[in-house]
């Protein structure tokens, strides 16, 4: 994997937590703190569409067609989602449960949608991070019809990411059609698959790094100054999809030019762990913090600091811990060729 594109992995993870961290402060203490400047973060999950889309077709454009290479192909998908993803998922199941008035934001949770991420609206997962996933697992599925054939592929990547558009702009509403099979999301898995294509075909160069860049500057200032309360979803995403898809590119064209951190490619790779953990750490983080904030012992941005870097950690040691070894178990144990 391309060393730049794990630092923008890491650096997505650290926006969503600061992101989920301003969110939180917002519920427990009724004050953004910062006024709210790390709001703009949730844009990591954008990054994470993208990047899904190129790792995939970067990985599998050039697998065989047939039974035995989709079944390999699915061994990985479910191997590198599942193990981290569920027990996170099964603790937090259980709480709300047993506890039902634990969630602040009074959600109905599912156990199918929350164990195999299948959308059963209007029940929520207990991992609200999980809806991602859901929309990962569908890219996944729809993956494999390269393994059928792979201009097929093609053509219904161009054709979903039709319908996509056609629909949005025609403000069709259809619950699970439109916020889950069609929604604006799933065009950055497109996008990431076109930024694939494009660096197979050496087609890269310093340039789009400096265009997407530019594009990512644009929308953060609009972000500050509340521009696009008003914008629809899909010229968002569509947006920040073809940010990110330039970025991806100018990022694989600069990796020989470029040395990376080491902590932050470490941050990269431990992404995943950090994005599943953060959100239910800052939670309980912050339900003790605010009994001290009521005390006006300390602003907000103290809390907001402690608890992001809380989230933070507590994903850097469950990876250690657990994503780590268990995959490396897991793909010895099933994956040997």
């Amino acid at each position: 994997m391309y060393k730049g594109l794990q630092v923008g992995r890491g650096i997505a993870a650290l926006l969503v937590v600061l992101h989920h961290a301003t969110l939180s402060g917002d519920v427990f203490y009724g004050n953004d703190a910062f006024n709210g400047f790390w709001d703009f973060g949730h844009i990591g999950v954008d990054f994470f569409f993208v990047l899904s889309g190129f790792i995939i077709y970067w990985a599998h454009s050039g697998d065989s067609a047939g039974i035995d290479t989709a079944a390999l192909y699915i061994k990985k998908r479910l191997i590198r989602i599942y193990p981290p993803f569920i027990i996170p998922s099964v603790i937090l199941l259980f709480s709300y449960t047993m506890l039902p008035g634990l969630s602040e934001s009074n959600r109905v949770i599912g156990i199918v949608t929350s164990l195999l991420l299948i959308p059963t609206p209007p029940l929520e997962p207990a991992l609200s991070v999980s809806w991602t996933l859901m929309h990962e697992m569908l890219f996944y599925t729809f993956f494999l019809i390269i393994f059928i054939n792979r201009k097929m592929l093609h053509v219904f990547f161009v054709t979903w990411g039709i319908v996509i558009i056609v629909l949005n702009v025609s403000m069709v509403h259809d619950g699970l059609l439109m916020n889950f099979l069609m929604h604006p999301h799933n065009l950055q898995f497109l996008f990431g698959v076109v930024a694939a294509v494009l660096v197979k075909n050496e087609k890269q160069n310093i340039l789009f790094i400096v265009v997407g860049l530019a594009m990512l500057a644009a929308y953060l200032v609009g972000h500050q100054f509340h521009a696009y309360e008003n914008a629809s979803v899909l010229i968002l995403k569509a947006y920040l999809g073809i940010g990110f898809m330039f970025i991806v590119v100018g990022l694989c064209s600069v990796e020989s030019r470029v040395r990376y951190p080491d902590f932050l490619i470490f941050i990269g790779a431990a992404s995943y762990s950090v994005y599943l953990i953060h959100n239910p750490v800052i939670s309980v983080a912050n339900r003790i913090a605010q009994k001290i904030y009521q005390q006006n012992l300390f602003n907000p941005e103290v809390f907001f600091v402690f608890t992001a870097t809380l989230g933070l950690m507590s994903g850097i040691i469950y990876y250690l811990v657990w994503e780590k070894p268990s995959l490396r178990y897991l793909q010895r144990t099933y994956l040997k060729k």
